[in-house]
């Protein structure tokens, strides 16, 4: 079950439902199915899916006309992006 604070996170951030979102790297699709049930319209795609109703294709992949979403997130993919050292500030 996806933690309802991250859902509030992410939903502060979003138009509210109904809206087309698309979630890049949704993973196995927990974070886009409970977008799905608070109303939104949710498309999850992923390179490599681990979920049901997440499409396996990566995002420059993607065959959808420009304006067919109302917000796009990629919350809980960060952690793929290499390398993060290269313009990371030293404080």
């Amino acid at each position: 079950m996806i933690d309802p604070h991250l859902l509030a996170f992410v939903r502060a951030g979003l138009p509210e439902p109904p809206a087309r979102l698309l979630e890049i790297g949704a993973g196995d699709g927990e974070l886009a199915r409970a977008l799905a049930a608070s109303g939104y319209e949710v498309v999850a795609i992923d390179p490599a899916p681990g979920g049901a109703g997440v499409v396996a294709v990566a995002l420059h992949e993607l065959d959808q006309e420009v304006g067919t979403f109302d917000a796009a997130l990629a919350v809980t993919s960060l952690h793929h992006v290499e390398p993060l050292e290269i313009g990371r500030a030293h404080v």
